[in-house]
């Protein structure tokens, strides 16, 4: 199977396992994830929506993470959509994430990064957890505590993207450019 042929398969498994995820039966969106996992393992973000169509978080909060991907949202309205998910589902690793993401977004690092600390220790999921190590490190200063999230990070069975990413940070030694993690430059 060429690389085109595999990504438009993922793309039209996550699709319809997206939507099986939100509209039907939580054994039938994970078995798409499944097959898109066997065609393309570690396909982004593949692993982390399978977790969340295995019904292990609130249907609410899967929305919600669904919603903070439009582009159109500001920045304190992304706050106050988080901060109200969070209220409604507090052990959802990924909202944790995504609130690390808006504090630091505004310039509130020292807020980011305890956000970011609950999602880590929240974090089952070797998809979820890598991602989470990933965006605990880039902001951290150079230290040994940073090159094990990082080395972490790239373990067998994470995100790609992380891994990748962490592969990146971890001979820089120091943090990416200010606003990477908002602008999404890391996963």
């Amino acid at each position: 199977m060429s690389r085109g042929e595999r990504s438009e398969l993922e793309t039209r498994s996550r699709t319809k396992g997206s939507a099986r995820s939100s509209t039907s039966s939580a054994s039938e969106a994970v078995s798409w994830y499944d097959e898109v996992e066997a065609l393309a393992p570690g396909g982004y973000p593949c692993r982390a929506e399978r977790w969340l169509a295995a019904g292990r978080i609130p249907y609410q909060a899967f929305t919600v993470l669904r919603a903070l991907e439009l582009p159109s949202l500001g920045a304190e309205d992304r706050l106050r959509l988080t901060r109200q998910a969070i209220g409604a589902a507090p052990g959802v690793p990924g909202l944790h994430l995504q609130l690390g993401r808006q504090l630091t977004a505004l310039d509130r690092k020292d807020d980011a990064r305890a956000a970011l600390e609950v999602g880590l220790a929240q974090a089952e999921a070797p998809d979820l957890r890598s991602r989470r190590l990933v965006e605990s490190a880039a902001d951290a200063a150079p230290s040994a505590d940073r090159d094990r999230m990082l080395h972490e990070a790239m373990e067998p069975g994470g995100n790609l993207v992380a891994a990748a990413m962490a592969r990146v940070l971890l001979p820089l030694g120091s943090p990416p450019v200010p606003g990477a993690l908002s602008r999404g430059l890391v996963p």
